[in-house]
C-alpha cells in the first residue's frame, strides 16, 4: 500500500512506495507518475541485476535522463558507449537511439521519462515481461507508447 503525505500539492513518496513494475532483473517503481505532472515527465526508480541489459529503444517524444545511485553501468547513446559511475547522469535527447548494461554487480538509478512513458512499463509487467510475452508483443505495446525497440545493444 502506499501511503503519501500531502500539504496542499506537496507530496512524500517514501523510499519502500510507488507504483511497482517488474521484479527480479530489473525491478522498478513509478515514484512520480505523468498523472502528477500535468503530463510533462514521470520519475522511476530501479534496480538492475549483475549484467541486466535494456535493449536499443528510442523515444518519440521527450528526453530522457538517467541518474546512477549506485553501481556501474555501461550506457549506449549516440553510437558510443559511455561508462556511468555513482553520482553519473546522461541526458538522451528525444529520438535518439539507446541502451544500458548493468555492471558486474548491478546497480540502481532514477529515470526521468518524457509524460506518459511510465505506462510502457506497466503495460508490459502486467502481461508478464518482454521475456514472456515475446518480441512481436513487446514490439506492438512500443509503438502505442511512443517507444521503437531498435534490437539488441552492439558489442563493446
Amino acid at each position: 500500500m502506499t501511503t503519501t503525505t500531502n500539504t496542499t500539492n506537496t507530496r512524500v513518496v517514501h523510499a519502500s512506495e510507488g507504483m511497482p513494475i517488474g521484479e527480479g532483473a530489473a525491478a522498478m517503481r513509478i515514484k512520480i507518475g505523468s498523472c502528477d505532472t500535468g503530463g510533462r515527465w514521470a520519475l522511476l526508480a530501479g534496480r538492475s541485476a549483475p549484467r541486466f541489459e535494456s535493449g536499443l529503444h528510442r523515444h518519440a517524444e521527450g528526453a530522457k535522463a538517467f541518474y546512477v545511485i549506485d553501481g556501474e553501468y555501461e550506457f549506449y547513446a549516440d553510437g558510443q558507449w559511455l561508462d556511468l559511475r555513482a553520482g553519473d547522469t546522461v541526458l538522451v535527447p528525444a529520438g535518439a537511439v539507446h541502451g544500458f548494461r548493468a555492471g558486474p554487480h548491478g546497480g540502481s538509478g532514477l529515470v526521468i521519462y518524457p509524460g506518459g512513458q511510465e505506462r510502457w512499463f506497466a503495460e508490459v509487467a502486467t502481461a508478464g515481461g518482454p521475456q514472456a510475452i515475446g518480441p512481436a508483443a513487446t514490439q506492438t505495446i512500443s509503438a502505442a507508447h511512443g517507444v521503437a525497440q531498435c534490437g539488441p545493444l552492439p558489442p563493446r
